[in-house]
């Protein structure tokens, strides 16, 4: 079953390949964006991207959403909450700042060829064939790396879960509902990772974080609320 999934991306070899360089562009220029400038930042404009989603629905594929609209800029505003309450330490690079808003579009578009490829594609062939390019694309450093078998265990970690499992889960969810609707949904990630900071790491509780944290969950919900639930092919 999964070989057959997988030849659907190769038989439509365009879609698939502009899914898998756009979210590979997308890793780049977040790794990029993070090196020269603060987390907070970076991570702020990163997620201006679910706005370009809805506003690209609406003005050009005429879906007006205006409840998910006001959600994805609720949301945005608890993440710049959250995002204030980071140490943002370190350089402020223009070039790093330019990265990551030029990120926002390029992970848009991500989302949008994501979704175009729902009838086209399986999930599993976009999620596996991007994998395989982002490996190719970083491989290049890996004779430089010093490697232990602490950083070998976490380096996979982060391949798998933050790079395979990622891409299937977004893809699946693209098949599954809007492109506008699943950008919304990744605010939550940004809320999670703060409550599992507080929790896991003991970060320090400040207001605007619980405040921008309560938006997020709230927009969350009301996207959740109003998508029509499809049930997996």
């Amino acid at each position: 079953m999964y070989p057959n999934k997988l030849r659907t991306g190769l038989a439509n070899i365009k879609i698939t390949l502009a899914y898998a360089v756009l979210s590979t562009i997308t890793s780049y220029l977040w790794v990029y964006s993070t090196l020269h400038a603060p987390l907070g930042i970076s991570l702020t404009l990163l997620f201006l991207s679910p706005i370009w989603v809805v506003l690209y629905e609406w003005l050009v594929e005429k879906q007006k959403q205006l409840g998910t609209l006001l959600s994805a800029i609720t949301a945005f505003i608890g993440t710049v909450c959250i995002t204030n309450s980071y140490q943002n330490e370190g350089a402020y690079g223009y070039f790093g700042i330019a990265a990551a808003l030029i990120n926002s579009f390029v992970f848009s578009t991500a989302l949008i060829v994501g979704r175009r490829a729902k009838n086209r594609v399986s999930p599993e062939a976009l999620a596996f064939w991007t994998l395989i390019l982002i490996t190719l694309c970083f491989g290049w450093s890996i004779p430089q790396a010093k490697w232990s078998t602490g950083s070998l265990i976490n380096a996979l970690g982060i391949g798998i879960v933050g790079s395979g499992l990622v891409h299937l889960c977004t893809t699946k969810a693209l098949k599954l509902i809007a492109a506008s609707e699943v950008s919304v949904l990744m605010y939550f990630e940004v809320a999670l990772g703060w409550v599992v900071g507080y929790l896991l790491y003991q970060e320090p509780v400040k207001f605007l974080a619980v405040l921008g944290t309560c938006l997020v969950f709230l927009s969350v919900v009301i996207v959740w609320l109003k998508t029509p639930k499809v049930s997996p092919p």
